[in-house]
């Protein structure tokens, strides 16, 4: 496993507080993937985003015959306007992230379906 980094743009608030946005880790991400599924390498990717930017990644690996697993999370008032409908069709299986997934410091708690072993 290889860690990637992108670049963190600094940007300011109304109220003139610093902020950081990373930027290029998609991309970075998506070459990952795709290189893995053409060495022939990855059967099955779990994909943890919300963003229409992993759409042609997405179909590239369903061409490879990858199968798309995608976890999305809902926003704070109920609505699935957090991610990308389109992205959330084009995966095999989605299944939603919820704040019980992130309440515990011990990620065996709460496996996450089709990684790893589940209680």
């Amino acid at each position: 496993m290889k860690l990637q980094e992108g670049r963190l743009r600094k940007y300011y608030d109304a109220q003139g507080k610093p902020d950081f946005v990373q930027k290029g880790v998609d991309v970075l991400l998506a070459i990952d993937m795709l290189k893995l599924a053409l060495k022939g390498v990855m059967q099955k990717a779990i994909l943890i985003a919300c963003d229409s930017d992993f759409v042609p990644v997405v179909r590239a690996l369903r061409e490879e015959g990858v199968s798309v697993l995608l976890y999305y999370y809902k926003s704070n008032d109920g609505r699935n306007n957090a991610f990308s409908q389109e992205l959330y069709e084009e995966c095999d299986d989605r299944k939603e992230l919820t704040k019980d997934h992130f309440k515990s410091a011990d990620a065996e708690n709460v496996p996450l379906a089709g990684f790893g072993k589940e209680k």
